[in-house]
């Protein structure tokens, strides 16, 4: 039997290469599928952000890209993209050459090449959570196109003579409404020919003031934008999403503590989940795992008295598999069914993976002190945590 890569869109292509990026990413590792859960609970913590973020300066080198071919005469969505992917490969080679931290593609770059994933696939869904690009939910293709077909119209406008106030009127742009005419980006002031001559990753106090002030007017009930509002540089001291209890709970909204204390709860229950998980790979002979298990089989009754059901309806989750698969672990963790919360493990892995790609097919054939399938849930709280750090020193504040 062949088998052979069907080529999709770009946009299809980028959501493939999320996934092998987030298997690359530790901690990451979805061996078991809770994927809804986690990314639900991050997304109203800390919206915007994906684990393969590194700086907030690329919400604005992003932007600052696409305005300067904006700028040109490039009237070919294709041209327009690989001018955009030029750009950023370009950027790259000076932030690596500053050795500026966070910079992608480092690896890529000094081997002489450059990324599948440049700064645009990454960030482009947090440029739009914010609102700094206003176009709403469009892909990157549909922006360049747009813009392109944009300034197709307005050059064949000049030709024919018409005047300004005609081709606002014109019907061959109907089909893409007011896009024709509307500003895509919410930026500072920059230096459209110069911005990458000198560039840097610390935010500029105005990109500072902006990125928040969009967060915040964006995401206002999320726990991010409640940090940034309030400066609470002390979440950056925070190494555990549990840590945030001391620091920053006591300011929540009732809701914002009702989501938090289920979040932790459930990193609480799939750690022990996942304990198992790690045993069960090894043989028994992961040490790690069996010194976690002794101590969460203590609090294992208090662990799984989860609201799960509460959990779901508020993540909106509709995965069968994925609420059947937690209900039965909770009903054998307070039976004190261990067996059964093995055999379940096992199933859900091989029906995600098949048999043969299932680390559990084959226990005792990996490294015994090898962690498996990530640890405690902080839910991209890391990437947060660079993020607002960018921010509060972009307004001068100590951290």
């Amino acid at each position: 039997m062949q088998l052979g890569w069907i080529d999709f869109s770009k946009e299809e292509k980028n959501k493939v290469l999320d996934v092998i990026n987030l298997l690359e990413e530790p901690g990451t590792l979805d061996e078991l599928g809770i994927a809804p859960i986690r990314d639900g609970f991050a997304n109203l913590f800390f919206p915007g952000t994906s684990t393969i973020q590194t700086r907030a300066k690329y919400f604005f080198l992003v932007p600052y890209a696409c305005i300067s071919i904006e700028r040109s005469n490039e009237t070919d969505e294709k041209q327009f993209i690989r001018k955009l992917d030029d750009i950023e490969h370009e950027c790259g080679k000076r932030l690596l050459k500053l050795n500026e931290d966070g910079t992608i593609g480092k690896v890529a770059i000094t081997n002489g090449g450059w990324v599948k994933r440049p700064p645009t696939a990454i960030y482009w869904a947090g440029i739009r959570s914010y609102g700094i690009f206003k176009g709403g939910r469009i892909s990157l293709r549909e922006y360049a196109y747009i813009n392109c077909k944009r300034k197709l119209l307005r050059k064949v406008s000049r030709l024919q003579g018409l005047n300004e106030g005609e081709f606002e009127n014109e019907k061959d742009d109907s089909d893409a409404g007011g896009f024709l005419h509307t500003s895509f980006w919410h930026v500072p002031d920059f230096d459209v020919d110069n911005w990458n001559k000198e560039i840097t990753m610390n935010l500029s106090s105005e990109e500072s003031e902006l990125l928040k002030s969009q967060i915040i007017k964006k995401h206002p009930e999320s726990l991010m934008a409640y940090i940034l509002k309030e400066n609470i540089v002390d979440f950056l001291e925070c190494n555990r999403f549990e840590d945030l209890r001391a620091s920053v709970h006591n300011g929540f909204s009732e809701q914002m503590k009702r989501d938090y204390e289920m979040a932790v709860a459930f990193a609480r229950f799939l750690f022990g989940i996942r304990i198992q998980y790690n045993l069960i790979v090894s043989g028994g002979e992961n040490e790690k795992a069996v010194e976690c298990w002794t101590e969460f089989e203590k609090r294992m009754n208090s662990e799984a008295a989860i609201e799960l059901q509460e959990i779901f309806a508020r993540l909106r989750i509709s995965n069968f598999g994925l609420m059947h698969f937690l209900i039965e672990a909770k009903r054998q963790m307070l039976d004190g069914d261990i067996d059964g919360l093995k055999n379940g493990i096992i199933a859900r892995e091989k029906f995600l993976k098949g048999i043969g790609r299932a680390k559990t097919s084959n226990p005792g054939d990996f490294p015994v002190d090898k962690w498996f399938s990530g640890d405690i849930l902080n839910y991209r709280m890391g990437n947060a945590k660079t993020i607002i750090r960018d921010i509060f020193e972009g307004e001068g504040l100590k951290c």
